[in-house]
């Protein structure tokens, strides 16, 4: 992958080619990437940008780099959204929503949808936007600076379809144990969720019945030994009918699942 991106080859090409000459230039700047790599720095961070759902986002230091498991939360909601019998267009809310992977990925594959996404950050929101863009979603994707469901509470933002986030769950003690590629290089803002891991998981389901609408599902990317606590946590929430959780690829709790 550093090799193909240095030269411009596709992977294929390098694969097949291995006696290939690489010149002096592409070579030095080679091997910078390689030293890049092992100290550690992640390969994403190195290349700017991230495969999701078969995309290529960009994801600045100021992102969380996209992770594969993520792509639950997607396949998620696409289960879930029937056409409505109105027309009525789906409407999405992605809280916290980074690189903007989860809004990008659903704007592509729902092409009717009508989402709003939100992050604290100007400047997770402005990567986030330039990634709806180079996708074609930008006319879809409302991009909102907002703290979770804060300015969400009142019309226009009420009766949304679908609520999705994948919020920091990294508890407080769990820091240190991270590999470097996450510790030293994803923003720590993005991973730390107070000392059990839950509290932006308590604030968004503090505000949540005011926004899903009746009929509505609730979709939240969890940590592996969270299951039982979110679970309970979405339980007392307002208007909700039932909660399951569902497990990754791997076999691990990864995502809480609400119907409203």
């Amino acid at each position: 992958l550093l090799l193909a991106h240095v030269t411009g080859w596709e992977r294929w090409r390098i694969m097949a080619h291995p006696e290939a000459p690489v010149g002096p230039e592409q070579e030095e700047r080679f091997m910078e990437l390689v030293r890049r790599r092992a100290r550690r720095e992640p390969l994403a961070r190195i290349l700017g940008q991230r495969e999701f759902w078969s995309m290529e986002l960009e994801c600045d230091s100021a992102c969380l780099v996209p992770r594969p498991e993520t792509e639950l939360l997607v396949e998620i909601v696409l289960e879930r959204a029937a056409p409505s019998p109105n027309d009525r267009p789906v409407r999405v809310l992605d809280l916290g929503t980074g690189s903007g992977c989860i809004a990008v990925a659903l704007a592509t594959e729902l092409p009717g949808a009508q989402v709003v996404a939100t992050d604290r950050y100007l400047d997770v929101v402005r990567c986030a936007r330039r990634n709806a863009e180079r996708h074609r979603v930008a006319d879809r994707v409302y991009f909102l600076v907002a703290h979770w469901l804060e300015s969400l509470s009142a019309p226009p933002h009420r009766g949304f379809d679908f609520v999705v986030s994948n919020p920091p769950y990294i508890a407080r003690q769990e820091l240190a144990s991270l590999a470097p590629e996450v510790r030293e290089w994803d923003p720590v803002t993005a991973l730390l969720g107070g000392e059990d891991g839950l509290d932006p998981l308590r604030e968004i389901c503090l505000r949540l019945p005011r926004v899903v609408r009746p009929g509505g599902w609730f979709a939240c990317e969890i940590g592996r030994d969270q299951a039982d606590a979110a679970e309970a946590l979405v339980s007392r929430v307002e208007g909700v009918r039932e909660v399951v959780v569902i497990n990754d690829l791997a076999g691990l709790p990864r995502a809480i699942v609400a119907e409203f």
